[in-house]
């Protein structure tokens, strides 16, 4: 009885999505979901914002949404009271794996269903948690099932919309003028390890005259740039060929001197995959077991690169070195890489909006 009069509750009034939303510092983590913000139907959603400091766009997304709440100088126990009152039907996290306040906000369960969008990492291992947001790539259908101690949603295709930063038009490839490949990596350092890195320094070794660039905040010091090319050099690398950068170095001004980037494992990339390949770089990425190691993985599905999808590191291995030496190749996929993304599910906002709101109101009809 009470869970039918809570239907014709909500079937005459707009349903209230609150969202988790991380500070400017983490604005590479709602940078895919900002559309969510803007975008949403307003004839049947109101949104509340709960931000933790100054957001990046944030006049954008402030005149966007129903409440505004700014809860960076409130303590955990203050905010799930400030969300508890504003009743909201869904809770959703934004922040990912970033942000331990939110999280901790979850733990005491403000909103009677709370659902996080998976970032770089897996499970937030919090049984207050209801949902996960994936998709089909990154998460199939009868796999993984037991890392998570929430309910995976899969929205088809992809689960974030890529929005473009900036205008951006695109370099010409460096190997043209210099006449070597120059491979790249603009992802945290700390997330490959040495059994990766040999896969990497195999690459050189068998391309003689490529080089890579590796951009990193622990490239940052002297002391830690001689450490890692101790580290290099311990793996095999021919570090002469290797250049050091530190994050002083906006990932835009480095681009245009990259042909091809290699992505990181087990943790792969996200935006910096997508802002690549809008450039026109190809990305080469190795797909995982576990959504960690499948984001990469599942955005090149979404623009049908298959040659650039490694399932095992001896693939990875010749995949770089069938791109490095296939010029030809290189130059067609420069050219429509852009066009490509652009007409993919990746940038596809209403598309994207339309299908989470739709998730939205299946997992209500389910209370």
């Amino acid at each position: 009885m009470l869970m039918q009069m809570r239907k014709e509750v909500l079937a005459k009034r707009k349903i209230k999505i609150g969202y988790l939303v991380p500070s400017w510092q983490d604005a590479d983590v709602i940078f895919f979901r900002r559309q969510l913000l803007i975008d949403y139907t307003r004839l049947d959603f109101q949104v509340y914002c709960y931000v933790d400091g100054l957001v990046a766009s944030y006049q954008e997304f402030q005149d966007g949404v129903s409440r505004w709440r700014d809860v960076s100088n409130f303590s955990i126990e203050k905010a799930v009271q400030l969300i508890h009152h504003d009743r909201l039907d869904i809770l959703v996290d934004l922040s990912g794996y970033h942000h331990n306040r939110f999280w901790a906000i979850l733990g005491f369960k403000p909103a009677s269903v709370q659902i996080c969008f998976v970032g770089s990492y897996n499970t937030t291992k919090l049984t207050t948690v209801d949902y996960i947001f994936t998709d089909k790539y990154c998460d199939p259908m009868g796999r993984k099932e037991d890392y998570f101690t929430e309910k995976l949603y899969r929205l088809s295709q992809t689960h974030f919309c890529y929005t473009v930063p900036q205008s951006i038009t695109p370099n010409e490839l460096p190997f043209e003028e210099n006449g070597y490949i120059t491979f790249g990596s603009l992802h945290h350092f700390t997330r490959v390890t040495d059994g990766f890195l040999q896969i990497w320094a195999e690459i050189l070794k068998q391309l003689p005259t490529a080089r890579l660039l590796l951009k990193s905040r622990v490239f940052g010091s002297g002391a830690s740039c001689q450490e890692v090319r101790y580290r290099l050099d311990r793996l095999g690398f021919p570090v002469e060929r290797v250049e050091l950068l530190s994050v002083h170095y906006a990932d835009k001004e480095l681009y245009p001197y990259i042909d091809i980037i290699l992505d990181t494992f087990p943790y792969t990339g996200g935006e910096t995959t997508c802002e690549a390949i809008y450039r026109g770089i190809p990305v080469l990425t190795l797909a995982g077991s576990q959504h960690k190691g499948r984001l990469g993985y599942s955005i090149l599905k979404n623009i049908s690169l298959e040659e650039c999808i490694a399932q095992s590191e001896q693939e990875y291995i010749k995949k770089a070195l069938l791109l490095a030496g296939n010029s030809y190749k290189l130059q067609y996929l420069h050219k429509n890489l852009p066009e490509r993304i652009l007409k993919s599910p990746l940038m596809d906002s209403p598309r994207f909006v339309s299908r989470v709101e739709r998730a939205y109101n299946e997992i209500i009809k389910l209370l």
